[in-house]
């Protein structure tokens, strides 16, 4: 990975386990503090981004997308929150409130940076 030197780096996590936001950070802080990443390009920039395995299929697949579409084109997107439309999602298909973290950062963690 570090003869390609990526701008961008995603990780998927299992979709076996239930996310907190602490734990979600802590993971994309180890892919950060690798040693062999220190100078690629997404590291250096602060463009690592981490998401559960839970938004990348099923219904719950455009959460993912969504995420996906606010990390790489911010600015394209700055008026998408992908958190927003994942609550909805889970309120109105299921009739549950949305618990855990799907993604870090979140788009309000990203929407603190571009401003």
């Amino acid at each position: 990975m570090v003869q390609i030197d990526p701008d961008v780096i995603l990780q998927s996590e299992p979709s076996t386990k239930n996310y907190t936001e602490d734990e979600l950070a802590q993971l994309r802080d180890e892919i950060m503090s690798r040693p062999e990443l220190q100078s690629a390009k997404a590291v250096e920039d602060g463009r690592v981004f981490v998401m559960s395995g839970k938004i990348t299929s099923g219904i719950r697949a455009i959460v993912g997308e969504l995420y996906l579409a606010k990390w790489l084109h911010p600015q394209r997107f700055e008026d998408v929150d992908p958190d927003v439309v994942h609550r909805e999602l889970i309120d109105k298909f299921y009739g549950l409130e949305l618990e855990g973290a799907y993604a870090f950062p979140s788009s309000s963690f990203l929407d603190m940076e571009i401003e």
